[in-house]
C-alpha cells in the first residue's frame, strides 16, 4: 500500500491522520518557517525548530531550509519539551551543505580540510571524501 506525506506525518491511503488536528496545528506553530538572514562568516540564512538553528550559505537554496524545518519539526514531535531545552542549551545546530561545497567547507570541519584520513584515519581518504556531513550537537547534511 502506497505511502504519502501529509503536513507533519506519513499515513496510510484511507486512513485517518495519525496526530490529531489540533497536535498537528501546534507543531506547525512550533516551527518558524521563515528564513532569516544572520549576521556570520560563514552562514547567511537561517530558521529555527523549536529554538534549534538551522543554517546554510548564501548558495544553499530557501527550500532547502524549509525542508529541514519540516523534518526536523517531525523529528522532534515526540520528544518532551525538557529534551529540546537541553539541546538548546547545549547550543545544538542543524548546518546545510550547499551543492558546491563540501564537508570541511564548514567552520567546525574547517581544521580537517585536505588531512589524510579525516577523522578515521583511513590512508588516503579525506574527510570530503568520506562524508557528505557529521553527525553530533553541530550536525550537517547536504
Amino acid at each position: 500500500e502506497w505511502m504519502r506525506l501529509r503536513s507533519t506525518r506519513v499515513v496510510r491511503r484511507g486512513r485517518k491522520p495519525v496526530m490529531p488536528e489540533s497536535d498537528r496545528a501546534a507543531q506547525r506553530m512550533r516551527c518558524t518557517r521563515e528564513v532569516c538572514t544572520v549576521d556570520d562568516p560563514f552562514f547567511a540564512k537561517e530558521t529555527r525548530v523549536r529554538g534549534i538553528p538551522i543554517r546554510a550559505a548564501a548558495c544553499v537554496q530557501d527550500a532547502a531550509l524549509t525542508v529541514a524545518a519540516d523534518r526536523m519539526t517531525r523529528q522532534l514531535c515526540g520528544l518532551p519539551q525538557s529534551v529540546v531545552d537541553r539541546l538548546v542549551a547545549l547550543d545544538a545546530s542543524v548546518h546545510i551543505i550547499g551543492r558546491g561545497q563540501v564537508t570541511s567547507d564548514l567552520p567546525e570541519h574547517a581544521h580537517m580540510r585536505d588531512v589524510p584520513g579525516g577523522y578515521t584515519k583511513e590512508e588516503d581518504v579525506t574527510v570530503d571524501q568520506r562524508t557528505r556531513g557529521m553527525g553530533g550537537l553541530k550536525s550537517s547534511c547536504g
